[in-house]
């Protein structure tokens, strides 16, 4: 009898039996016999290996189980990969779930066009009741359809990304550093002889209270520079189109984004200035030519004139390394962007 599989289906597991019977019966209704399902146990202390034994325990031939010592993330992905024997591979945080049409579809796709990657849009799903909202996978704002999948949040992302196995050869994900997708996910795009996108939002992105994305801001999160650091090394034997491009989208997307958002909406206007300071400080300290990405012009060029001014000043004075000034200017923009939302107006 062939056993051969054509998709590996990856699942991390570490503290989340809370989420897991809802993550594993998605994945029920989402498969077939083409596929194979690879639970990892990445040692954790809850009950986890409890509710995954009972899955397997009614579903035998379904599940593959393997528990190793507790090594973090990447560790997990990269033991994962070891025992991938499908042609295609995919992951899934176990505290996130799927539509039932996801692997089917994207495996389909691939077969249809001959390609190496398959992407779909995603769900970002609240716990704390904020509505659910739809991310795109791809941006839309160039003719290439590499340049649209780089220039989105979302794309180092390993979940909704179906991928040819030989891709990942050679190709580690760097144990012991969060953002582990960021290092390695360009390069697989990189590698790729044909992309395809599905438009349909097929991941439930599940945003936990107190998970390290959702948490309050901390030097923690400073990981995510090293992250860039290393993706842009690896992309070192690329074009230097493709260098840039992925320079710009890391720049923008990753770092700016980390200043603009989180840093911006902490409460404390002293606690704001400390990281911001520390944070913009190691930032031109590895990239010195960080703020002439041409991708920032996009924030002085928005349609919306509150954010467009928002834009033009931060980016002003964060190249100046006025990190009080922008500080305090961030306190007035929140106020008015909290009124502004309270009547409606944004």
């Amino acid at each position: 009898m062939d056993c051969r599989k054509e998709l590996s289906i990856i699942i991390p597991v570490y503290k989340t039996e809370k989420y897991l019977s809802k993550c594993l019966d998605s994945v029920l209704k989402a498969i077939d016999n083409r596929m194979e399902v690879l639970i990892i146990n990445d040692g954790s202390p809850d009950h986890s290996e409890e509710i995954i034994l009972r899955y397997i325990e009614e579903n035998p031939n379904v599940f593959q189980y393997y528990k190793k010592q507790n090594g973090g993330l990447s560790d997990v992905k990269n033991y994962g990969l070891t025992k991938a024997k499908g042609d295609f591979v995919i992951f899934l945080d176990s505290d996130d779930y799927i539509e039932p049409g996801i692997y089917r579809d994207m495996l389909s796709k691939a077969h249809q066009e001959n390609s190496d990657v398959v992407v779909c849009d995603i769900f970002m799903d609240y716990e704390d009741g904020t509505p659910q909202k739809r991310v795109f996978c791809s941006s839309g704002e160039s003719s290439s359809l590499y340049c649209q999948i780089l220039d989105t949040w979302v794309m180092p992302a390993s979940w909704n990304k179906l991928i040819r196995r030989n891709l990942y050869d050679g190709l580690e994900f760097p144990v012991g550093m969060n953002n582990e997708d960021v290092c390695v996910t360009p390069v697989i795009l990189s590698r790729a002889r044909k992309i395809t996108i599905i438009r349909t939002p097929y991941y439930h992105y599940f945003q936990r209270n107190g998970s390290i994305q959702n948490g309050r801001f901390n030097e923690s999160r400073f990981v995510i520079l090293d992250a860039v650091k290393l993706a842009l090394e690896r992309m070192g034997t690329e074009s230097a189109y493709n260098q840039q491009l992925l320079k710009d989208t890391l720049f923008y997307h990753q770092i700016l984004a980390i200043a603009m958002y989180p840093i911006r909406e902490i409460d404390n206007i002293y606690e704001r200035e400390r990281l911001l300071s520390a944070f913009m400080e190691r930032v031109f300290e590895l990239f010195p030519d960080f703020m002439e990405s041409q991708s920032f012009l996009r924030l002085t060029k928005n349609r919306n004139p509150f954010m467009k001014f928002y834009g033009k000043i931060s980016l002003k004075l964060l190249n100046e390394k006025k990190y009080h000034e922008v500080s305090r200017f961030w306190e007035i923009y929140n106020w008015c962007f909290k009124l502004l939302k309270r009547v409606g107006l944004h």
